[in-house]
């Protein structure tokens, strides 16, 4: 019987373990953290201006610096903001309801992906009344 028993409850845990590693809405969407970089994020992308939300007190920045970031496909980052430049590592999220999101490891900064484009509207849960927007710069 304890035999039975054992064998039962390894089969439900393989079972688990298989529904686990897929997706219960689609089995090619991955939530959480993911193990490659989305080529949608890889490249160079420029600031190029602010928007802010509709009921915002602040306007968007008439003058915008000049940022330049790369992400490439081995999680590496090169930033460069007004001639300097950092280099490091980010991580890929992908949640239920929301677009892929890349934070730089060692900082707050995220950038979601939305229709094209990299958005920057918060620094860990500080968010910002406009946020910043880069479009591929190649």
């Amino acid at each position: 019987m304890l035999r039975i028993l054992g064998l039962i409850a390894a089969l439900a845990l393989s079972a688990c373990e298989e529904k686990g590693s897929k997706s219960v809405h689609s089995p090619s969407v991955q939530y959480g953290q993911l193990p490659a970089v989305p080529k949608e994020f890889i490249g160079r992308w420029k600031l190029v201006g602010q928007e802010c939300y509709a009921d915002a007190d602040e306007q968007p920045s008439k003058k915008n610096p000049s940022v330049i970031i790369r992400f490439d496909p081995d999680f590496q980052y090169e930033l460069f903001v007004e001639g300097w430049r950092s280099l490091g590592k980010f991580k890929v999220e992908q949640m239920r309801d929301s677009s892929p999101t890349a934070q730089l490891e060692g900082t707050l900064y995220e950038f979601d992906l939305v229709k094209g484009r990299l958005e920057n509207w918060s620094e860990g849960e500080a968010v910002y009344q406009c946020g910043n927007i880069f479009r591929r710069d190649e």
